[in-house]
């Protein structure tokens, strides 16, 4: 073999193919860490918005059913005549109370709300025949105190149905159903 002056043979190429399978592992080992950390940040958000849900439902069925027990002159106006001074069944304080409070949940910290909307449907529905009763829906939508990701706390609508006792003139709640949240990243 004839050599070049000055020049030297290289000795192999075992290095260079070390370096390049070991750029090649720790490249795919940093595309896997990046995807358990996206899935990580996906399943925190996914959870965050089940329990704004689920605190945003607590709250709705704590207000509800303060408002059939405590308040139930209110039930079939909008949010906007509670102000009337003349309701017989809550004075101005606890109206306040009752657009801005707080929920207290088990095991969790004291929460707070706000009543957004409560807006009846056009009319009470008459009366069924032989049923004594007629129904008010509601539309109610509350937002959680604080904030939430982007700057906007979490909300949700509601439908709720109620029931009006025609004889005894008493309210109760058919149904309390969830329109959507908002305000969160799922």
């Amino acid at each position: 073999m004839r050599r070049r002056a000055g020049i030297e043979p290289s000795g192999g190429f075992a290095l260079p193919l070390a370096m390049g399978t070991a750029l090649v592992l720790l490249l795919s080992g940093l595309s896997i860490q990046t995807t358990a950390l996206q899935g990580q940040a996906v399943l925190v958000a996914a959870s965050r918005s089940r329990q704004a849900e689920d605190d945003l439902a607590s709250a709705a069925e704590q207000l509800v059913a303060t408002l059939v027990q405590q308040h139930p002159c209110v039930l079939p106006l909008s949010l906007a005549d509670w102000s009337e001074s003349g309701l017989s069944c809550t004075d101005p304080a606890s109206r306040e109370h009752l657009i801005a409070a707080t929920i207290d949940l088990p095991d969790q910290p004291a929460m707070g709300y706000r009543l957004l909307h409560w807006q009846p449907s056009a009319d009470l529905a008459a009366e069924a025949p032989g049923s004594g009763e007629r129904q008010l829906v509601q539309t109610l939508e509350l937002e959680l105190a604080g904030t939430g990701a982007g700057g906007t706390s979490p909300r949700a609508q509601f439908v709720v149905t109620l029931a009006q006792d025609t004889a005894t003139e008493a309210w109760r709640v058919q149904r309390l159903h969830e329109l959507g949240l908002r305000g969160t990243q799922r």
